[in-house]
C-alpha cells in the first residue's frame, strides 16, 4: 500500500512538471504565435516546422510563405483566356494553386520579422508590404507582356508568310509567356488597335489550326490479313489549298491508342504513313492528327502547356481499317450485308408491333461483326446540332434552294442521313443524300430539298439552321433517295399535309409539330418503340411493315450506328404508318420474298439500286435504305 502511494505521488509530480513547462514555454513564446497580428499594409505569413527534420528552417520558411500567400487572392476575371479554355471549371482551382506556388518562388524583398525556437518546433514570421508586392507583380507582368507581344507579332508575320509551323510555335510561346496572367485581361496596343493579348493569341491560334486540313488519300484501308503492310498518303493543306510543309503529325491505332508514331510532311505537304496491323490486338481505325506537343518542346512538362494543348481543337482524321482474313470481296457486292452474315428475326412479333406498325429486327452474326470490326463511330447530325458542333447556313445572303453549307466543328466524323429535316434559314430543308464529313475540313456543300414551299425569307436565326426536326416519312424518303426532284417533294408534302389535316401558311412539312392530335398519336408510337432494341447489341437494322405493305428497311454497318440513328428513324416509320398505314396483316412468305431480294448477293445490287440506295465509304457499305 505504501509502495503504491509513492508511485502515485511520483506520477503527480511529473504531471505538474509537464504543465509547468508548457505554461512556461507559452509564457516565453512571442505574442505573434498565440495572437496572430493583422495589418492593412502587409501580407503576413507565420508557420512552424518540426525540428525533427534537419531542414526545418527551410521548411518553416516555405510554410510561412504558403500562409502568407493564402492572404493573396488570385484574380480570375469572367472574360479571360482561362475561362475561355476552361469552360467546365476543371483547371481553375489547380491554376490558382500553381500561380501561388510560382509567386512563392519569385517573391522579392520578403521581410523576416522574427523567429522563435522552442525545444521541438521552430517558428518564423515573414511579411511583405502590400504596396511592394503590387509593384513587383506589375514589373513581372510588364516583362511578361512585352515578351508575349513580341512573340505575337512574330506569329502574325510568320502566318502572313504562310510559315504555319513557325506561326503556331510563336502563338504558343506568346500564350505561355503570360501564363501567370491567364485569369486577367492584359490589354495592349497593337498596330494602332487595343487588343486583349492572351485572348487574341488564343483566338488567332485556334483560327489558324481550323484552317489546316488533313486530307487522306482514302477513307478506309482493307487488309487481306494481319501480316500485310500498307502505305497511306496524307496531304496537309491550308484553306487556299496550299501545301503545308514540315508540319508534325501523330498517328495512333484506335481505340487503345496503341503504337503512337510521329511523322512530318515533306515540302509538297505530304506524309507517307506505314500501317501495319501485325502485333496489335484490337483496333478498328487509325487516327492522324496534328501533333501540337511537338511545338515549344521545352515546355512539355509544364502543366500550363499540357492544359493549353488539351483545350485546342486540333486537325484530325480517322481512317477505318478492315481485315478480311482471307475473304475475297466480290466487286460491286454489298458484303457483308447478306444472309450468310445476317439473320431475320421473326420471333416474338408482338414485342415489335403497335397498331399500324411492325418492326422486324435484322440481327448481325459473329461473322458479320468480325468482318466489319468496330466501324461506324460517327457523330449524328442531331447530336452535333444539340451540342453546337456543326454550323449549317445558306450558301450566301441570297440563298440557293437546293444547296446549303455545312461545317463540322466536332473532333469526330459527322454523319448526315438523307431525309433529316433542318429548321431555319430562308426555308426549312431536308438532306438529299447520306454524307460523311470529317472534322475540320472547312465548308462542305450539302445537297438539300426545300420542305417549306411558301417561305423564302430569313427566320429569327438569320441564315443559320439551328433547329433539328427529325426524319421525313418513308414516302418522302423514297422520293428523295430516287432523286425525284424538288417539285415531287413539294407535291408529296402537300399530299401528306392534306391527308393528315395539317394546315400551314408556308406549306411546311414541319407543321405536323403544331398539330396536337397528330403529335399525340405519334407520341403513343414513340413510347412503345423507342426502347425496344435498347439492350440488344446484335441488331443492325429493321424491316418496317404496315398493313399488307413493307414501308422499307434500313441496315447499318454496326449496332452502335443503328441505335444512334434509330432514335429518329422510328419517326419515319411511324409517321408513314399513321398517315398511310393500317393494322399489320402481311404474310411471312411475302416478307421472305422481300428479304431474298434484299440480302441474297445475286439479287441485291439490282434490288437496292431500284428500290433505294447503298451509301458507301470507299468500298465499305455504311447504310442501306430501301422502300
Amino acid at each position: 500500500m505504501e509502495r503504491q502511494s509513492e508511485r502515485i505521488k511520483r506520477i503527480f509530480l511529473q504531471f505538474c512538471f509537464i504543465c509547468f513547462s508548457v505554461v512556461t514555454a507559452l509564457a516565453q513564446s512571442p505574442e505573434w504565435i498565440s495572437n496572430r497580428p493583422t495589418s492593412d499594409a502587409h501580407y503576413i505569413g507565420i508557420a512552424p516546422a518540426s525540428k525533427n527534420n534537419t531542414s526545418y528552417r527551410k521548411i518553416a520558411k516555405r510554410n510561412a510563405l504558403d500562409d502568407l500567400l493564402s492572404e493573396i487572392r488570385v484574380t480570375v476575371q469572367s472574360v479571360s483566356i482561362l475561362n475561355q479554355m476552361d469552360k467546365n471549371g476543371t483547371f481553375k482551382e489547380e491554376f490558382e494553386s500553381i500561380i501561388k506556388s510560382t509567386v512563392a518562388d519569385e517573391i522579392e524583398n520578403l521581410e523576416l520579422v522574427d523567429t522563435y525556437e522552442a525545444e521541438e518546433q521552430y517558428w518564423v514570421y515573414y511579411r511583405i508590404s502590400k504596396e511592394e508586392y503590387a509593384n513587383q507583380k506589375q514589373r513581372n507582368r510588364a516583362r511578361a507582356q512585352k515578351l508575349a507581344l513580341q512573340f505575337f507579332e512574330k506569329a502574325q508575320n510568320a502566318e502572313g508568310e504562310k510559315n504555319y509551323v513557325t506561326a503556331i510555335d510563336f502563338y504558343l510561346q506568346s500564350l505561355l509567356a503570360i501564363k501567370a496572367y491567364w485569369g486577367e485581361n492584359i490589354e495592349v496596343d497593337y498596330q494602332g488597335k487595343s487588343i486583349f493579348l492572351s485572348i487574341e493569341s488564343y483566338t488567332q491560334l485556334q483560327r489558324l489550326l481550323d484552317q489546316i486540313n488533313l486530307l487522306p488519300e482514302v477513307s478506309n484501308i482493307t487488309f487481306s490479313s494481319r501480316t500485310e503492310n500498307k502505305s497511306l498518303a496524307i496531304k496537309v493543306e491550308d484553306q487556299d489549298n496550299n501545301p503545308v510543309a514540315k508540319i508534325p503529325l501523330q498517328v495512333a491505332y484506335l481505340p487503345q491508342r496503341d503504337q503512337v508514331k510521329n511523322y512530318f510532311t515533306q515540302e509538297n505537304g505530304e506524309a507517307n504513313i506505314t500501317i501495319s496491323p501485325s502485333g496489335i490486338s484490337n483496333f478498328d481505325q487509325i487516327e492522324v492528327m496534328l501533333n501540337l506537343k511537338n511545338f515549344s518542346k521545352g515546355n512539355a512538362d509544364d502543366r500550363f502547356y499540357r492544359y493549353l494543348m488539351q483545350s485546342l481543337r486540333c486537325p484530325t482524321q480517322k481512317i477505318d481499317l478492315i481485315i478480311l482474313d482471307g475473304f475475297e470481296r466480290v466487286e460491286g457486292d454489298l458484303f457483308p450485308f447478306n444472309l450468310d452474315y445476317l439473320r431475320i428475326d421473326y420471333s416474338n412479333p408482338d414485342d415489335y408491333t403497335f397498331r399500324n406498325l411492325r418492326l422486324i429486327p435484322i440481327r448481325a452474326t459473329d461473322g458479320f461483326r468480325s468482318r466489319v470490326g468496330n466501324m461506324g463511330y460517327y457523330i449524328s447530325l442531331q447530336d452535333a446540332i444539340d451540342a453546337d458542333k456543326v454550323a449549317i447556313s445558306e450558301v450566301n445572303r441570297s440563298g440557293r434552294v437546293n444547296t446549303l453549307l455545312v461545317r463540322n466543328l466536332s473532333t469526330d466524323t459527322l454523319y448526315l442521313m438523307a431525309g433529316e429535316i433542318l429548321i431555319g434559314g430562308k426555308q426549312d430543308r431536308v438532306v438529299a443524300e447520306d454524307m460523311l464529313i470529317p472534322p475540320r475540313t472547312g465548308e462542305t456543300k450539302l445537297p438539300v430539298y426545300c420542305v417549306e414551299k411558301g417561305r423564302w425569307k430569313y427566320s429569327k436565326d438569320g441564315d443559320k439552321f439551328t433547329g433539328y426536326y427529325g426524319m421525313a416519312n418513308e414516302h418522302l424518303r423514297d422520293i428523295i433517295d430516287h432523286h425525284g426532284g424538288q417539285q415531287a417533294v413539294w407535291e408529296d408534302i402537300s399530299k401528306t399535309n392534306k391527308k393528315d389535316g395539317i394546315s400551314s401558311s408556308t406549306q411546311a412539312y414541319t407543321a405536323h409539330a403544331n398539330d396536337r392530335r397528330f403529335r399525340q398519336q405519334e407520341q403513343e408510337y414513340v413510347n412503345f418503340f423507342q426502347n425496344v432494341f435498347a439492350s440488344q447489341d446484335d441488331v443492325i437494322g429493321v424491316i418496317a411493315v404496315t398493313g399488307n405493305t413493307i414501308e422499307g428497311a434500313d441496315l447499318f454497318i454496326s449496332n452502335r450506328l443503328f441505335l444512334q440513328e434509330y432514335r429518329k428513324l422510328i419517326y419515319a416509320y411511324l409517321d408513314d404508318a399513321i398517315t398511310y398505314g393500317s393494322p399489320v396483316r402481311m404474310e411471312k412468305e411475302l416478307i421472305d420474298d422481300y428479304v431474298n431480294q434484299l440480302l441474297v448477293p445475286q439479287n441485291q445490287k439490282r434490288f437496292v439500286d431500284e428500290k433505294g440506295q447503298a451509301f458507301r465509304r470507299g468500298n465499305q457499305v455504311i447504310h442501306i435504305a430501301v422502300y
